[in-house]
Parts: structure tokens; sequence; C-alpha cells
């Protein structure tokens, strides 16, 4: 389940301005961006075909979630480039450790940079793509991928579909929505209250 972590919250929240005149990142529609983001990070694509049924007009060429979307994801990417810091590897083999361990801590150092960028990634192919899903076009979605993303949604349903299933049997599916929508009012409050404070 995304959480999105204190630090990379603090990361965010210390790195851009805060926005109050914003329009299209209202309460309701940074709640639907919200949801989206989280229905298309853990593959509940018919979740996420119902999200979009129901505010078509949100998601249709120059719709609030789209701004929302686009806004949030400039700011995300921008968060995360200046969090970045050029000089992690260094730092890390200074720290007297095995020198083998210090690519992993400079990865460690820069994982909140990376965890924006790939978030803001995210939100501007979302932006891109979701118009086409919600006007009866899905190809776009399901055979194209942010940068920050291994496979495709198509190449995972092929890959990890058929090993999920093998696994926990065919009804993993309702339990696994069950303990979803259990789990997701933290994150999604979260990346709301994002949108709605840096969104415009």
């Amino acid at each position: 389940m995304f959480r999105a972590s204190r630090l990379l919250l603090a990361i965010f929240f210390a790195t851009l301005p805060i926005h109050t005149a914003f329009a299209a990142c209202n309460e309701y529609t940074a709640h639907v961006v919200a949801r989206a983001f989280l229905f298309n990070n853990f593959l509940n694509l018919d979740e996420m075909s119902d999200l979009l049924n129901q505010n078509k007009v949100l998601f249709l060429p120059g719709g609030s979630a789209l701004r929302c979307m686009q806004s949030l994801g400039i700011k995300l990417t921008q968060a995360g480039l200046n969090a970045y810091d050029p000089k992690a590897l260094e730092r890390a083999y200074r720290t007297g450790g095995p020198p083998e361990m210090a690519e992993q801590v400079a990865r460690k150092i820069n994982s909140g940079s990376a965890n924006l960028n790939a978030m803001g990634q995210e939100f501007l192919w979302l932006a891109e793509v979701l118009p086409a899903a919600v006007q009866g076009n899905a190809q776009p979605y399901l055979s194209t991928k942010p940068l920050s993303r291994p496979m495709t949604h198509q190449q995972a349903y092929n890959v990890l579909m058929p090993m999920i299933i093998q696994t926990l049997g065919p009804q993993f599916k309702p339990l696994y929505l069950a303990e979803f929508e259990k789990q997701m009012p933290l994150p999604e409050n979260q990346i709301a209250l994002m949108a709605i404070m840096y969104g415009d």
C-alpha cells in the first residue's frame, strides 16, 4: 500500500510555497485525483474505470482533475529536483562505512528526491492518458507508462496477475479490495492535502 512517508511530506512542504488561491484543485477534485493516483498504483483498473465514469467532466480535456494533476505533477517533480543531493555518494564514502555500501547509502540519501520525482511524473502521465480513457480509448493508459515505472499496466497484468492468481487463488481480489479500501483513507487524505495546498 502506498504510504506518503513523513520525510517525503516534509521535503515537499519545505520546498514549495503554499498556494491558497486554487481553482482546479478544490477539495472534491483533490480527492478524485488522489483516488485516481492510488487506483493506478495498485492496478485497480475496474475501480479506476468507475471513478472516471462517475467524474467524466473532470477528466475531459481542460477538466479540473487534469489541470490539478498537471500543476501538482510539475511541482512535485521540481521539489524532487530541489531535494536531490548531487554529493550523496561523496557523503556516503565519508561516513566511514564499508566502501561497497556507499552506493546503497547514496541511494537512500536521495530516496526522498526520487520518490517525489516519480510521483510527479506519474501525475503528469495520468493527465496525458486519462482524457482518452474517459472517452472510451484505454490504450494509451494501458500501453504506455511514466519513465519511473518498469512496465505498462498491460505488461503488469500479463506478467503479475497469473502469478498472483496461482499463489493466492482467484478469490484474492475481493479480499484485496476490502483491505485496499480499509487502508486507503490515510494516503488519500495526504495526497489530497498536497493537491489542495500546492495545486493550481
